[in-house]
């Protein structure tokens, strides 16, 4: 549908003709965010992240932050939409590149500062800097202008509102990955508490069990030194109750590698060795079951195709 008629191509034209407009320029961002969903469950795979790109290949990163830089974006809920809008277009490399060329990363950081105290544009310019810590060294600008520092501020303001802490929680961790510096530098800034403080606190919320999973384990898998400090915070008992309480899949694993970086005890399931003697069953069948290419080899079909192939290596059937 987006492409077939040309919609991203129709909500550049509105942005660039209604940029003074906020009503309509927030329109086109909203339906801009739609078109990035992954929602239609007929499909096999998503459109949305094809879309993103398309977006930005475009031109619509200037004209967000342009957006962002002006008027438009001096109300808070107008800000906010701004913010989650460039979010959802945030997806490859390349892009987090741009994005941090056109000096993006100085302006979320000075936007989240401004507004700490508004819980959404809080919450959405932590989406943001989580988005564009998918790069490496955004991750290292971000902490290099404070931007861990104004993330854990806004956590602590509000810590009841469990999205702000669950996408504050994502930006620290994607921060935390293979950055030792930065781990350091977020547990000098409080990062520990107010990350272990948000877990307990919203453990229920599915999205918080994964993230604040991947948080712990991103901050102690190189930084050895922090493991301790974060058991004394009491982080294990929250991260034992997603293991029981998600007997398998990606969460599961996700808390398992949490307590194994933190040196904790888990058990791991060993899985068929292939030792003689002990008898496995795969699980689509025994080998004496029915042979379905066997069946196949009696059709009419497949005795004209052998008998054509014998034909054409000299041999009459």
């Amino acid at each position: 549908f987006v492409k077939q008629t040309g919609l991203l191509e129709e909500l550049k034209f509105v942005m660039n003709e209604y940029p003074d407009d906020p009503q309509t320029f927030l329109a086109a961002c909203g339906a801009l965010r739609a078109t990035t969903l992954s929602d239609d469950a007929r499909a096999m795979t998503s459109k949305g992240h094809d879309h993103a790109k398309v977006a930005v290949e475009l031109g619509m990163l200037p004209l967000l932050l342009g957006a962002l830089r002006s008027d438009l974006a001096k109300t808070p809920a107008a800000l906010a939409e701004l913010l989650a809008t460039l979010s959802r277009v945030t997806v490859t490399d390349d892009i987090c590149k741009q994005l941090a060329a056109m000096d993006a990363l100085k302006l979320a950081i000075t936007e989240l500062g401004n507004h700490v105290t508004d819980p959404q544009v809080a919450r959405q310019a932590c989406t943001f800097l989580a988005s564009i810590s998918g790069n490496d060294q955004c991750k290292t600008s971000i902490v290099a202008a404070s931007g861990h520092v104004a993330i854990i501020q806004a956590m602590l303001l509000h810590p009841n509102h469990a999205n702000m802490q669950i996408d504050a929680i994502a930006a620290l961790g994607n921060m935390a990955l293979r950055m030792p510096a930065n781990c350091e530098a977020i547990a000098e800034a409080g990062g520990m508490a107010a990350i272990v403080s948000a877990f307990s606190q919203h453990l229920p919320n599915p999205r918080m069990q994964s993230k604040g999973c991947l948080t712990i384990r991103n901050l102690v898998g190189r930084s050895e030194n922090l493991r301790q400090p974060l058991l004394d915070l009491g982080v294990e008992q929250p991260l034992r109750t997603v293991l029981e309480g998600n007997t398998d899949g990606p969460v599961h694993n996700q808390a398992k590698a949490a307590l194994r970086e933190l040196h904790c005890s888990v058990q791991l399931k060993e899985g068929f060795k292939g030792d003689v003697g002990n008898a496995y069953k795969l699980q689509q069948g025994d080998a004496d079951c029915e042979n379905h290419w066997d069946t196949f080899m009696d059709t009419p079909a497949a005795q004209q195709a052998m008998r054509a192939d014998m034909k054409a290596l000299g041999y009459d059937m």
